[in-house]
């Protein structure tokens, strides 16, 4: 049908892991707020960075939401990322 799945907000909202057994997500987004820390607390850059690999196991498309900044698209770039949205 050409409709594609993705679960939001993995790592900040209230997405559960387990959902990833119950449906056929084929993108996990990683939460604005993992992405606005991650430079300034290393919790949130290992949040990016266990997501980003999480997808990579499992074959899923990783995206990064809310990047603002350089900085934030030299981390995720160097994490791995090459699909991000937001207002940069």
């Amino acid at each position: 049908m050409g409709v594609t799945l993705a679960l939001d907000n993995i790592g900040g909202g209230d997405s559960c892991l387990e959902t990833l057994t119950q449906l056929k997500a084929r993108i996990l987004k990683v939460d604005r707020v993992v992405v606005q820390r991650m430079n300034e607390q290393v919790i949130y850059r290992v949040l990016a960075q266990s997501t980003y690999s999480l997808c990579q196991s499992l074959g899923l498309i990783p995206i990064a939401s809310g990047v603002e900044n350089a900085a934030q698209r030299s981390t995720l770039q160097h994490i791995g990322f090459t699909r991000m949205q937001g207002n940069l």
